[in-house]
Order: C-alpha cells, then sequence, then structure tokens
C-alpha cells in the first residue's frame, strides 16, 4: 500500500538541504576569518605608523636641545648609535637591536635610555601574531648644514602558527632636525 499525499520530505531531501546549509555556514565563517584577518592587518599598519611618528617625534625633540651629539657605529656598518646631552634633557641615548652597546635585547627593537633605564620604544608590539620590528636604523650628522638625519626602516612581520615568520610590509621613515645649542 502507498500512500501519496503525505506531507514530508525524504532522507535524500534532508540531506541535500544540510548540505546547502552548511556550505552557506562555511561560506560565512571564510568571510567573517577574513574580514577579522584585515582588521588584524590594518591595525598593525596604523601602529606602525604611529609608532614610527611618535619615535622621530621624540628623537627630534631631543636633537632640538642637545648641547653634544655622538652617533656611533656599534657593530660595524650604518651608524645606529645616538647619544644626546643637553643640561635641559640629561643624557639620552638611542640605539637598534642587535646594536646595544650596553646589553643583549632581542633583535628588531628599538631603545631609549634617559639614564635611569632601557626604555623599549618600539618591537613589542603583537597582534593577532603580527610584530613591529626595527629593520635597519641611521642617524646622520651633517657638522655644515647643523643637521642630524634619522632614517628608519620599520617591518611588519607575520608569525605563523609553526613559528615561521614573513615580512608583509616594509615603510622608511625620515626624520632631521637642527640642534640649537651646539
Amino acid at each position: 500500500m502507498y500512500l501519496r499525499n503525505e506531507k514530508g520530505s525524504t532522507l535524500v531531501e534532508l540531506m541535500i538541504s544540510m548540505i546547502i546549509i552548511s556550505m552557506v555556514l562555511l561560506g560565512f565563517y571564510v568571510f567573517a576569518h577574513n574580514v577579522e584577518d584585515m582588521f588584524g592587518y590594518n591595525e598593525a599598519q596604523n601602529a606602525l605608523q604611529q609608532e614610527a611618528s611618535l619615535i622621530l617625534h621624540d628623537i627630534v625633540k631631543d636633537l632640538r636641545e642637545a648641547e653634544t651629539i655622538t652617533i656611533d657605529d656599534v657593530e660595524g656598518g650604518a651608524s645606529n648609535y645616538l647619544l644626546i646631552e643637553s643640561t635641559a634633557i640629561g643624557s639620552h641615548s638611542y640605539w637598534s637591536v642587535g646594536n646595544n652597546p650596553f646589553t643583549g635585547h632581542l633583535q628588531g627593537e628599538f631603545y631609549k635610555n634617559d639614564g635611569a633605564a632601557d626604555q623599549i620604544l618600539l618591537g613589542d608590539y603583537m597582534e593577532q601574531g603580527i610584530s613591529l620590528n626595527v629593520a635597519d636604523l641611521t642617524f646622520t650628522d651633517n657638522l655644515a648644514n647643523n643637521l642630524v638625519t634619522v632614517a628608519m626602516q620599520l617591518q611588519l612581520v607575520e608569525t605563523y602558527p609553526d613559528q615561521s615568520t614573513a615580512v608583509i610590509e616594509t615603510r622608511d621613515f625620515n626624520a632631521s632636525a637642527q640642534p640649537r645649542n651646539r
């Protein structure tokens, strides 16, 4: 005996519906995951720009008060250590790692010492596997023009679950200042 007019779904219809719903949900998940990754990347880009601006502003402010400026080549290569001395600000030094003349810090970090303690200015930012590192730092003193130039190259580096890394962006930042007091 066959029942013809019963309402309901067959097992095949239910399975097809479940597959379609699963595909739609998977699409939403992939979309949400990509939006989250893009948000993290944009946040890291903003941090890169903001941190570089703040650091360069700090260095330029100190340079303008400088009475004595020492630029040193600690490791051979670029001049990557800057000592600024002034009666107004005291003694401030800036350097990038592994170019630290005092202690061993992590590669890619940027430090300031105000005479009391080392302060990390850059290199400890980490958001969703993306870190901000100093790739290159150069201080140049043009005595003829009484101008000190700071050139800094920063990188956004992504760390993957297997601990491998990849540079996803590199930006150059420059600033110059004329010391008043020397």
